[in-house]
């Protein structure tokens, strides 16, 4: 229930938003009912044209009131609804140029439902080469982009580089635009891991390891992006 009035008034703020003219119109009935309103306690004045404003403010009705504004805020609703739909049609035209297949052309990869998976065998996000680098993932997140719409869903697949010693633990985490951190539990997951990107097609990653983990000079650590889901 909560959502459903949240929507609704969403969508009145964003008819509010439309045109500078009607708030003009609205602000200044919302001003003149406040005098209506308030009316019996304005005293009429000793001069003639004043005395005129005031008799019309005093023989304006409720009924009268409530007609205008209702007609006021039809006429609101419509215009903004209007201009409203115009500009969504403007940029729903904009996006039709180009369409799925179009897509698929460009990134040379194909969809099946809603999600968008590559042929390419790597599709990189971004590779950290040597000890420094896979060092910046030990001491915090590390944002990284995808190739992937804003606010889509990217899966995303990990491979770690380096010599191996006993004892050793190690586990990458990803971070979304919900602020939420997600385990990599399987790092040879073949079908990736799911993380959701900001508005900028940004997602971060983490390393965390045991004392007895070490970093080689050569090591790497390969991003990579599987598919998205919009």
């Amino acid at each position: 229930m909560l959502t459903y009035i949240k929507a609704r008034a969403l969508f009145l703020c964003r008819l509010y938003k439309e045109g500078i003219a009607w708030k003009i119109v609205s602000g200044f009935w919302g001003i003149l009912s406040l005098v209506i309103f308030f009316r019996d306690d304005i005293a009429l004045p000793a001069d003639d044209q004043a005395f005129k404003v005031v008799t019309i403010l005093h023989s304006i009705s409720f009924q009268n009131w409530f007609a205008i504004t209702l007609i006021l805020f039809l006429i609101w609703f419509f215009e903004s609804s209007f201009q409203l739909y115009k500009r969504l049609s403007l940029t729903i035209n904009e996006l039709g140029k180009i369409d799925k297949d179009d897509l698929c052309h460009l990134l040379n990869g194909y969809f099946f439902g809603n999600r968008f998976a590559y042929r390419a065998e790597l599709v990189k996000c971004e590779i950290f080469t040597g000890k420094f680098n896979v060092q910046r993932l030990v001491d915090g997140f590390v944002e990284i982009g995808a190739l992937a719409p804003k606010f889509a869903i990217a899966n995303i697949k990990i491979r770690l580089h380096n010599g191996r010693s006993d004892g050793e633990e190690y586990k990458f985490y990803l971070l979304d635009t919900r602020n939420k951190e997600i385990p990599v539990n399987d790092r040879y997951d073949p079908m990736g891991h799911d993380v959701y990107l900001d508005e900028n097609s940004k997602f971060s990653i983490k390393l965390k390891h045991n004392e007895l983990f070490e970093i080689d000079d050569s090591a790497s650590v390969w991003v990579t992006l599987n598919s998205w889901t919009k």
